[in-house]
């Protein structure tokens, strides 16, 4: 019997992290975007849970995490089991996935994940409908994480590849990229999983001012995960420090969560440790404040899907600058592009722009305008469009 919206139930999966006191209470970072997604899922049940990896508290920085239960977010955490000391909980966590898959009505597969691999096939077996949101790409992820996962990718890519092929209904969060790797024939739509409010056009012209005066330094900054060796923002360290050698001076502003030590590591081991400053994990109005005091945004990822940080830098008129893989390159001017991992091509794009204001202010005006297409009401009504459609063939 089809079930009304008030009757139906919403699993997301995707295989993030949570963490879990000993009384059971569920946190997350203090910026979760949990809190954010389960509004968007209400619009297709009025019971919305996300299923996620559990992971016990133990000695984690609570003054930087928010209970997940005390803001409404139910969660249903599952062992995890992706090292060698946790595979023994595989059968277990297979097994509270299926029963989760049975009781709900809808389910969103948050794509590349494990966890959604096999919600997947619980789906199937239950015919439980469900959406592939496509937010990266497996291959890519896998064959610069380690060597070790590089032996995974081929792999990966191939089983992502069935995967979406097979769905009634995906979503991809790039225009094109992902669409040509991973493509499906049926109902898909483009949706950025980044969405922005609505910001002053004021915002352009403070911009404008920050850049038409002198400075004895250049800020540049990074938000993304500092222990994910993927993220690059130690070839950023080595740009900075060569260029110190030129005569000139960056400060580097690092925000994300994990630990610092490796990449202090590498800015003492270049000579640089107090140009560059860590942040920690930021919250909405911190993020602005960093972005509104940086001169040139780069995301020197080896990987990316659609990266949530170079469009708010965007949104706030920032410079960006960033590695040509995933969907950064829809996002920004070839001129500000280079090579993953490719130290030089950074120097020189640094460089070019501290010499040229003219082409500060142009890229900051070129970004600004951009960043209007991920304006929440735009997205909003996509994606709804997109869900009265699934609703409508399923219910």
């Amino acid at each position: 019997m089809k079930k009304e919206w008030k009757d139906r139930n919403v699993l997301y999966v995707k295989g993030d992290k949570r963490f879990l006191s000993h009384e059971g209470e569920i946190y997350g970072y203090e910026n979760d975007f949990l809190i954010s997604l389960k509004d968007r899922y209400l619009y297709l049940g009025a019971n919305v849970k996300f299923l996620q990896f559990g992971i016990i508290l133990d000695e984690l920085d609570m003054s930087k995490l928010i209970s997940l239960t005390e803001n409404g977010v139910e969660v249903i955490p599952v062992k995890y089991y992706l090292t060698p000391q946790t595979f023994k909980n595989k059968k277990v966590t297979k097994k509270n996935i299926f029963e989760a898959v049975l009781k709900c009505d809808i389910l969103i597969l948050r794509m590349p994940s494990l966890l959604s691999y096999i919600a997947r096939e619980a789906a199937i077996k239950y015919g439980k409908p469900y959406i592939i949101e496509l937010i990266g790409c497996p291959l890519e992820t896998l064959w610069t994480y380690s060597a070790k996962t590089k032996l995974l990718a081929p792999y990966s890519f191939f089983k992502c590849k069935k995967f979406v092929e097979k769905a009634e209904y995906v979503i991809y969060v790039s225009s094109e990229f992902l669409q040509k790797r991973y493509p499906n024939s049926k109902k898909t739509c483009s949706i950025s999983n980044v969405i922005i409010q609505t910001v002053s056009e004021d915002i352009i012209q403070k911009r404008i001012n920050r850049f038409s005066k002198e400075k004895d330094k250049i800020t540049i900054s990074t938000m993304a995960a500092v222990d994910v060796l993927y993220k690059g923002q130690h070839f950023v360290i080595e740009a900075i420090a060569k260029l110190k050698n030129k005569g000139y001076t960056f400060e580097y502003h690092i925000a994300g969560q994990g630990n610092q030590d490796r990449l202090i590591r590498i800015a003492e081991h270049f000579g640089i440790a107090d140009q560059v400053i860590f942040e920690g994990t930021l919250g909405t109005e911190q993020v602005y404040e960093l972005l509104d005091n940086t001169d040139i945004y780069i995301q020197p990822s080896l990987t990316e899907g659609l990266p949530r940080a170079v469009v708010e830098a965007m949104s706030r008129g920032c410079v960006c600058v960033g590695s040509n893989i995933g969907s950064i390159q829809e996002l920004l001017d070839e001129i500000c592009l280079f090579k993953s991992g490719n130290v030089n091509q950074i120097i020189r794009i640094l460089e070019k722009f501290v010499k040229d204001k003219n082409l500060l202010i142009q890229q900051s005006k070129i970004n600004f305008t951009k960043a209007k297409n991920f304006h929440k009401e735009l997205i909003d009504k996509k994606r709804i469009k997109f869900y009265d459609e699934f609703i409508s063939d399923n219910f």
